[in-house]
């Protein structure tokens, strides 16, 4: 007995819907894939995915921002000072002393005026009596950084000012350098914690470094 072949795959017809008029085919098993291009019905459209994608790219560029482009003020050498972490660069950098070597971390506690002075300095040598009897009338720290080239002329001139407030010794100039000064002499006006208050360039009387006392320290 022969058997016919089974035709059946051949002869059963496609139920699968054609759109005639766009020639899509559409699944009618999974209505979700029925819509153009393969987008599942009901899904977020391409828009809402821009917009999404916009809000999240937003959301990281303003966390980035609030980590790393808002704190100049918390990373600044006078926050430093102040603050945590590492002490600002100007405090570190060591001087001579009149009995060896020491820096300006170590006059933090109390308020402090740096005066930048040399002996080459006409208007430096203007000032330092205005300096002495402004420091001999207030309760303040006051200190004097020579640039001078050699000892010997740092302490000839200190000696023959007659000032009797601290002086130091510090040729290369580099505290000068790191607080970025121009001009001598600069005084800077530093509060108990190290941070930079005010500074003056140029040869100050008595009593205008008076008055800046009273502003700063009062």
């Amino acid at each position: 007995m022969t058997t016919s072949p089974d035709n059946t795959s051949d002869n059963t017809p496609d139920n699968t819907p054609v759109d005639a008029a766009s020639g899509i085919t559409h699944n009618a098993e999974s209505p979700e894939l029925n819509e153009p291009n393969g987008r599942r019905q009901g899904g977020p459209s391409r828009v809402t995915m821009i917009v999404l994608i916009s809000v999240v790219l937003g959301v990281m560029a303003v966390a980035a921002t609030d980590r790393f482009g808002s704190s100049n003020e918390s990373d600044s050498p006078e926050a430093l000072a102040a603050g945590d972490g590492e002490l600002a660069e100007y405090l570190t950098l060591d001087f001579t002393t009149s009995d060896g070597t020491n820096n300006l971390a170590a006059y933090t506690g109390e308020p402090l005026v740096v005066n930048f002075f040399a002996s080459w300095c006409a208007p430096c040598r203007r000032e330092m009596p205005e300096f002495e009897q402004v420091f001999l009338k207030n309760d303040i720290a006051f200190l004097g950084i020579s640039h001078d080239l050699d000892e010997s002329s740092w302490l000839s001139f200190v000696e023959q000012s007659g000032v009797t407030f601290e002086t130091v010794f510090q040729p290369q100039q580099e505290i000068y350098i790191e607080l970025e000064a121009i001009g001598m002499p600069t005084t800077v006006f530093l509060n108990s914690a190290g941070q930079e208050l005010d500074r003056h360039t140029g040869p100050m009387t008595a009593d205008q470094l008076q008055d800046k006392l009273d502003e700063l320290y009062s």
